[in-house]
């Protein structure tokens, strides 16, 4: 329930919570799957079992990972990448929190490159919060106040099982100091359909100031047909 993980020391490496509780998890996945292949609940599919499984979507869940970096990464730029959490989380890498993040469609990006034990074992821990209360089918959609499935709370064609997890990739992205983020491509059509201009915007995040060049190559049939 709430926040009691924190005084437990959940998320530290070496606490007592560190060795004890856990059970398996499937990453991408939810939880209520794993609890379901752990044998804490029924098959919420089967008759009337997902009203005995309704309690999971108001617990905290934590999820844990160990592993290993390359000794090789250091002094690359490196990010933690979530592709998909439901719905809202707290990271922490080696027992020191890295940030929030709310939001089932978003993905979350934290830098790490500097915090990572290299050639050693770290500890990752995802918290994933109680889901927050939504709205069914039958109610109003002016009531919605999260950008999260709402027939996970229930629908004319499947019962109210409020999803949770971690339910995209996570992984790290190692680079040199400057990434290009949010490529857009936007084919222009002239009217006579013959010609088409097209235009490509993108964002540089950079950890650093310097002066760099982007080349942008435009190719039909493994053929370079435009370049700028």
């Amino acid at each position: 329930y709430g926040e009691d993980w924190r005084w437990r020391l959940a998320v530290q490496p070496g606490s007592r919570d560190y060795i004890r509780g856990w059970k398996a998890a499937v990453v991408p996945g939810c939880v209520l799957n794993d609890l379901w292949q752990n044998g804490d609940i029924a098959d919420p599919h089967f008759e009337c079992n997902s009203l005995l499984s309704e309690w999971a979507c108001q617990r905290t869940w934590l999820y844990r990972k160990t592993f290993t970096p390359e000794a090789g990464l250091k002094g690359q730029r490196v990010r933690l990448v979530f592709k998909g959490v439901d719905y809202q989380m707290e990271v922490f890498l080696n027992g020191e929190s890295l940030g929030m993040h709310t939001g089932m469609y978003t993905p979350a990006t934290f830098e790490v490159g500097e915090r990572l034990r290299y050639g050693e074992e770290n500890l990752l821990v995802v918290v994933v919060a109680q889901a927050p209360q939504e709205q069914p089918q039958v109610s109003r959609s002016s009531l919605v106040r999260t950008h999260k499935a709402r027939m996970n709370y229930w629908w004319d064609f499947c019962p109210r099982l409020v999803h949770q997890g971690i339910w995209d990739e996570v992984y790290l992205e190692a680079s040199g100091y400057a990434m290009l983020e949010d490529v857009y491509v936007r084919p222009v059509f002239k009217q006579n359909l013959e010609q088409v201009e097209v235009r490509v915007a993108c964002r540089v995040n950079s950890t650093a100031a310097g002066k760099g060049q982007i080349e942008v190559k435009l190719s039909l049939g493994g053929e370079t047909v435009a370049s700028s």
